[in-house]
């Protein structure tokens, strides 16, 4: 009877170690080190645009907005300024509950933001920007 507790326990213990930790999702590597342009002009049911690798597309000329994220913790993102002009505004990211990442921006007169993403497939990613007015 103890050898059956015994093995028992030995089981599960080797069971529990060989279990492998769910990788969070929005870290995936193939996302970082790329500048990713919308490439899409409207937005899907949950309201992620289509993003795809600069210069693998041609653009529809609407406004300027894209991202790059760095396995550092660092980001730049791409949008338009004033007058339609290129705005490049870089900071800091945190993974963000396994729901995407916590934009920081250096300036501090821009509020952190919210980038969710879904994972890349066929060399484009779905992904939205979730700002919070306070």
């Amino acid at each position: 009877m103890r050898f059956a507790y015994l093995f028992s326990f030995l089981l599960l213990f080797f069971l529990a170690g060989s279990c492998k930790k769910d990788q969070d999702p929005t870290l995936e590597t193939s996302l970082f080190g790329i500048d990713w342009d919308r490439a899409s002009t409207q937005p899907d049911a949950e309201g992620n645009y289509t993003y795809k690798p600069r210069g693998t597309f041609t653009s529809s000329g609407w406004g300027r907005d894209g991202f790059r994220l760095e396995s550092d913790g660092t980001f730049v993102w791409y949008t338009s300024g004033l007058a339609d002009g290129a705005l490049d505004i870089s900071g800091t990211w945190t993974s963000e509950d396994n729901q995407g990442f916590r934009l920081k921006p250096n300036d501090t007169g821009i509020p952190e933001f919210i980038l969710v993403t879904k994972p890349v497939q066929n060399n484009m990613v779905q992904a939205r920007y979730i700002f919070r007015l306070y």
